[in-house]
């Protein structure tokens, strides 16, 4: 990656396997039973808590802010509501959107 130590590959290969849902711990014995080199475990944990998280929860709160600046330049009574299972992060790390829904009031 530019800027950093880390290959480029490496970093992707975490972003693939965090994105997919996927188990890194298979992964990466797939990879050693194919005869490829892999990251190890604790390389994929590291990337991920120093790197991935928190791109994936900025990139998260600057989307949020920009739906909800399209919705007030509406111009119109709006209520935000959350379906209450996915609002936390930390319950779904996988997911990059949290789910909300807009309901407009027409009186």
């Amino acid at each position: 990656m530019f800027g950093t130590r880390i290959p480029a590959r490496n970093f992707l290969l975490c972003f693939v396997i965090l994105l997919a849902g996927g188990s890194a711990s298979k992964v990466i014995q797939i990879f050693n039973h194919m005869g490829l080199a892999c990251i190890s475990l604790s390389t994929f944990f590291q990337h991920q808590r120093d790197k991935l998280f928190p791109a994936i929860y900025i990139h998260c709160k600057k989307y949020q802010a920009r739906v909800l600046d399209k919705l007030k330049a509406m111009g119109e009574p709006l209520t935000i509501s959350g379906d209450g299972r996915h609002d936390s992060m930390a319950i779904v790390p996988n997911l990059v959107l949290t789910p909300y829904f807009a309901v407009l009031f027409r009186w």
